[in-house]
């Protein structure tokens, strides 16, 4: 997430609209862009209208500057800090048929890990983990590639991932492993 002064944003059409299609609570404020039209715009602008959310027209450069990015599509949120656990919370929380996870190591580009959420989050998956360290942080970019999956599955950070893997099959899951060297 961009990360201005304490605060924290995602943007891009599909992340912003699960963001407000969460529930109340998740999402501050949603800024616009003016003339911002068509479905997206005005579902994202009737979605925090119904949860009271305030909406702010703002101009691209202002989008680009919350975002970090241009890549916002007229459309940023200010949201409360994505729920990032770890791994005991994490594997406490899944649910009990055990379905698949995602432990992931060495993932540095945001728009790979987006995509990576994403399908992960289609598919299936019971949640994702990946390490504090020599990885990439959740970000807006991230948030975008995900198109909404980061507010519906579990995410968890670990600052050793073989320890996470030791420790989800002794939660009970099958461990698979790829590695891109062979």
């Amino acid at each position: 997430m961009a990360k201005k002064k304490g605060r924290e944003f995602i943007c891009g059409v599909h992340a912003v609209q699960a963001a407000l299609e969460r529930g109340p609570g998740r999402v501050k404020r949603l800024f616009i862009a003016p003339g911002r039209k068509g479905q997206p715009g005005v579902q994202a602008r009737q979605l925090a209208e119904r949860e009271r959310i305030l909406v702010e027209e703002c101009p691209s450069g202002g989008l680009d500057e919350l975002a970090g990015s241009r890549q916002h599509q007229g459309l940023v949120a200010e949201v409360h800090p994505t729920p990032i656990f770890g791994l005991e919370a994490f594997l406490e929380g899944l649910p009990p048929e055990k379905p698949p996870i995602l432990l992931l190591d060495g993932i540095q580009d945001p728009r790979n890990l987006g995509a990576i959420l994403r399908t992960a989050a289609a598919l299936g998956a019971g949640g994702a983990v990946w390490p504090k360290d020599s990885a990439a942080n959740l970000s807006p970019t991230v948030a975008k590639a995900a198109a909404g999956a980061i507010e519906t599955l579990p995410l968890a950070r670990v600052t050793n991932m073989a320890r996470a893997v030791s420790a989800v099959k002794e939660a009970g899951y099958w461990a698979v492993a790829a590695d891109p060297e062979g």
